[in-house]
Formats: C-alpha cells, structure tokens, sequence
C-alpha cells in the first residue's frame, strides 16, 4: 500500500510538472486561485504565441497573499509573474516576511509598482516605517497608484514614496532605458558609465538622486531590512547609507547579485560584518546556504541576503513552510517528502 502511495504521489507531481512547471512552484500549488488561473491561462498564452498582437488588457487588478490588491500590466514580465502566480519573486518575499517585525523601519529600493514594500508595510503594521524609492517616473505613478489604494488599508504601515534613484551622491543622473523595457519595466537602471548618450538601443531620462544617508536620519531610524534591486547601481546605493552602516543601523540587507562570489559588494558589506547569504527554495520551503566558498552557475542573477546577526536570520529562515503565503511548517513538511517521493524535482 505505501508503494503505492508513493506511485501516486509521484505519478500526479509528474503529471503536473508535465502540464506546466509552473504548477509546482509554492506561490502557485498553495494557492487554489492562482493553481486555477495558470491552468486556464495555458490555451490563452498558445494563443498569444502565436498571434501578433498582444490581447491582454493594460492594466488589471491581483490580491496579494498577505491581503492588499495591487494593480499590475499582465502583459509585462513582472505584472504577469505577479498575475499568474500571485507573487513576484517568492525567496524574497519569504525573506522580508521572516526578517521583519512589527513597528520597524523597511526600505524599498528599486520599488517598481510596490508589491515588495507591500509586504514590508503589511508585515510592520500601523506602527511600522516603510520607504519606497522608484525613479521612473512612468513607473512611479503606478507606485502612487497602489500606494493611494493601501492608504485605505488600516492594519498596514503609511509608505513614503520617492521618485528618484539612491546613489553615493546627490543631484541630477540619467536613466538608461532600454528598448526591452515594454516586455520588462524593472530592467531601467542609472547611466553610472555615460555610456547610454551613445547607445541607440536606449533612451535617457533625467532623475534626481540621493543617498540613504541623507533620507533616513541617522540618528534615530534604525532600519531592519532593506531590499536592493537597482539592476547593478548596488554598490553605489550601499556606499551612500555608508554612515548608516557604519552605526550599525542596517541589520539585514537583501540584494541580488550577477557575479561569482567575492564580488564589490560582497567585499564591502563584510568590510563592515555583514554575513552573506545566498537564498533559495524548494517545494518546501526557503533554502539559505552560506555564500562564501559557493559556486553558482548564474544564468542572470541570484538573490542573497547580507546580516549583521545571522544567528538570527538563520534561526528565523530555517523552519519549513510558507509564512508569507500562511502555510504552515507542518505542509513545507509533507511537500518535501512528497517532492522527494516524486524523484527530487527541482523548482
């Protein structure tokens, strides 16, 4: 009978992933809605492979696991991550949940339409601190938008919102801006090289920047997680909180990283005692592994999380389950063993 069992299980976890991989991914299997629109969603993506124009709607609205609804394009990449599974970037999601606790301060750098700092100001409560910072300025009002609806929310943090970039510097820069942009609005990033007044596969767009150091005061805000992703422009960003860093007001960092381990970035943040991470997951849940002496085949980029107490963020990251979805540790356990049962698939 527990042969059979275990036939079972792997004969329907295989079926899934046969149907679409994206079955097996937590944000979706533990979620009946979003189970449900991704195997309807199948004929209608055939379909828009092979017409040539694009049938989505501009804009439509998704609730969020942790309550907000937040309003995305589902015909661009973040806004259809967010529309058919319900959530952009399930290891950071996990991570900020984790890490946060109500009443702290949270920064958002890098924005986009808002679902990350969300999840930050939902986590922190009425009491909490949330920044989000997004220079684009066509993406910005899309922040304001969503930002504007959470207003009306009232168990979630107020967010501050601030359109321009962070930097080592303040003053006037320009945004690179490639042609991809209409398929991916997260890839526009600081023209640090000036190389983009001579690429005519970009365009430029004037913003204003700032330093953490200067937005956050230094002498009373304590941040607890800061989330990075400025496509490149880290290190910059981390040397303009550098008197924040130094009076140790950053306890946990998250970012991504295009590069082998040790890298500028890493270098800097342990100069000052940061531990780094390197995040990912499993059926089951988050997997968090040291990332010095690590080795990773990056296909693009890879999220790490840097620590002053990674006691801590082990502690709090180690249990199984989904909280930010609210799956307990008790299914992360039977997903695991079934993940194992059906022949160790990977996600």
């Amino acid at each position: 009978m527990k042969l059979l069992l275990k036939s079972i299980k792997s004969a329907i976890l295989r079926g899934l992933v046969a149907i679409d991989p994206t079955l097996l991914e937590p944000e979706v299997l533990l979620r009946p809605s979003q189970f449900v629109r991704v195997l309807k969603s199948r004929p209608s993506r055939v379909v828009q492979r092979l017409t040539p124009h694009d049938r989505s709607p501009e804009f439509t609205s998704v609730r969020l696991a942790w309550g907000v609804t937040i309003r995305v394009r589902p015909a661009e990449f973040v806004g259809a991550f967010i529309y058919n599974r319900g959530l952009y970037d399930i290891d950071v999601c996990e991570t900020i949940w984790r890490l946060l606790d109500a009443g702290e301060c949270a920064v958002d750098v890098g924005a986009n339409i808002g679902q990350m700092v969300s999840l930050m100001a939902t986590k922190i409560g009425v009491h909490g601190r949330a920044i989000a910072v997004e220079p684009h300025p066509e993406i910005y009002q899309e922040l304001l938008f969503n930002t504007n609806r959470w207003a009306n929310e009232n168990d979630i943090a107020a967010i501050e919102c601030y359109e321009m970039a962070l930097s080592d510097q303040q003053g006037e820069d320009f945004l690179r801006v490639p042609k991809c942009f209409r398929e991916n609005r997260g890839v526009a990033a600081l023209d640090a090289s000036g190389d983009g007044r001579d690429d005519v596969n970009v365009s430029l767009i004037k913003i204003e920047k700032t330093t953490l150091d200067h937005m956050v005061d230094h002498q009373t805000s304590t941040v607890g997680v800061m989330k990075i992703d400025v496509e490149g422009h880290e290190l910059s960003v981390l040397k303009g909180a550098s008197q924040l860093i130094e009076q140790n007001k950053i306890r946990d960092i998250i970012f991504e990283e295009r590069a082998n381990y040790p890298t500028a970035v890493t270098q800097f943040l342990e100069s000052y005692g940061y531990t780094i991470f390197h995040l990912s997951h499993t059926l089951s849940g988050l997997k968090i592994e040291p990332l010095a002496g690590k080795h990773l085949t990056i296909p693009y980029f890879i999220n790490c999380l840097a620590t002053v107490d990674p006691e801590r963020a082990l502690e709090r990251l180690a249990t199984q389950g989904w909280q930010a979805l609210g799956v307990p540790a008790v299914v992360g356990n039977v997903l695991s063993f079934a993940s194992r049962s059906a022949g160790q698939i990977s996600l």
